[in-house]
């Protein structure tokens, strides 16, 4: 059992803010352990991950952008598209202007790459376990106690919700905060979640008519679609389709594949460009998806010694690409504040007190 005077975080999820946030911990040799629920640390899901120069310039930090730079395409147009598929605006060499202006380009590739890439650059890996799905999170003296579904039990100063979008520990915190400061959250907390748009996205290869290196958004009324090139022949793509009306909470509706296949069957005929329409594409698709698009900003993210970032604090709608780069920042912001706790306090980090840890929390903004 940890010594409360140690000082260990306890990190729930092995996603992009899991993993990001390990990587940081371990350079600065912070103690951690992750708890990832599945049983394997870098599915490959069916998703991608646009990277922009906010998030490239904090993994470059971590020695971590070189091997995903290899995923940068040669050549690229942005293309804005009207409901037609005929373009509207081009900006030729999109990426080379961007990483001209800013000193990063955009990155599109496989979040299973990025996941790989993150957790091949940690030294030791025996500090990610996997199989490791929390139930339930207490407040011990001195720290928090995380147990799993199998009953094991984990131990650390504090912990770190960086489970996605059906946050257990999210969950957890709002059970503990009402149950011993009764109305720090909202009652209605979770029904402020919103969904506006379903998405059906996924990976393509090879996709006749598609011009190597184009990145389209195209528009239309009431849908939308962002479509990028990748490496080898990869597109990966979205398409936004609104709701006739905005669901919230435990009313967003789980989408199912039938449910999916008739999405695609009525947006089949979409044009991306005057060439490819969306049916077109997809039936070029190696994995898809469909899902409902949550939306929002916690407006408290931290109870006691429980702490979320990432999606579990913090959703935006993917069409904007600042997800993931959000998720990036909210860990460099949350080492940085640890960091700087650490030199007041002459390089230690144990025996933290309630109040020092509430500190370290109010100090961290999220995206």
């Amino acid at each position: 059992m940890l010594d409360n005077t140690d000082f260990k975080i306890l990190i729930a999820g092995g996603g992009i803010a899991g993993l990001t946030l390990a990587n940081m911990l371990e350079k600065f040799k912070i103690d951690y352990i992750l708890l990832e629920s599945q049983n394997e640390i870098t599915p490959q899901v069916g998703a991608s991950i646009g990277l922009l120069p906010n998030g490239l310039r904090i993994l470059d930090q971590m020695g971590c952008y070189e091997p995903i730079r290899n995923f940068l395409i040669p050549k690229s147009n942005f293309h804005i598209n009207d409901h037609n598929g005929r373009s509207q605006f081009c900006l030729p060499d999109f990426l080379k202007r961007l990483e001209a202006r800013h000193g990063y380009p955009l990155l599109f590739f496989d979040r299973q790459w990025l996941l790989q890439a993150l957790y091949a650059n940690l030294r030791d890996k025996s500090k990610i376990l996997t199989g490791k799905k929390i139930q339930r999170v207490d407040l011990i003296n001195g720290g928090v106690n995380a147990t799993t579904m199998s009953g094991e039990q984990f131990h650390g100063t504090l912990i770190v919700g960086a489970d996605g979008v059906h946050s257990t520990v999210r969950s957890e915190m709002f059970r503990i905060g009402r149950q011993l400061q009764p109305g720090y959250f909202a009652a209605d907390e979770e029904h402020r979640m919103a969904c506006h748009y379903i998405c059906c996205f996924g990976i393509a290869q090879n996709v006749p008519g598609w011009v190597d290196g184009d990145i389209c958004r195209t528009l239309g009324d009431g849908v939308s679609q962002l479509v990028s090139s990748g490496i080898n022949g990869r597109v990966y793509f979205f398409f936004f389709s609104k709701l006739p009306a905005s669901q919230y909470g435990k009313e967003i509706t789980r989408l199912t594949e039938e449910m999916k296949d008739e999405f695609v069957q009525k947006h089949a005929r979409y044009p991306i460009t005057e060439k490819v329409t969306f049916g077109q594409l997809f039936a070029h698709q190696i994995t898809s998806t469909l899902t409902p698009l949550h939306e929002y900003v916690l407006k408290k993210w931290f109870f006691d010694r429980i702490i979320v970032f990432g999606d579990s604090a913090h959703k935006p709608n993917p069409i904007g690409g600042q997800g993931g780069n959000a998720a990036i920042e909210s860990c460099a912001e949350f080492l940085n504040v640890i960091l700087r706790t650490k030199s007041r306090r002459l390089g230690s980090l144990n025996k933290l007190s309630d109040d020092e840890i509430f500190n370290i929390f109010q100090r961290c903004p999220i995206y």
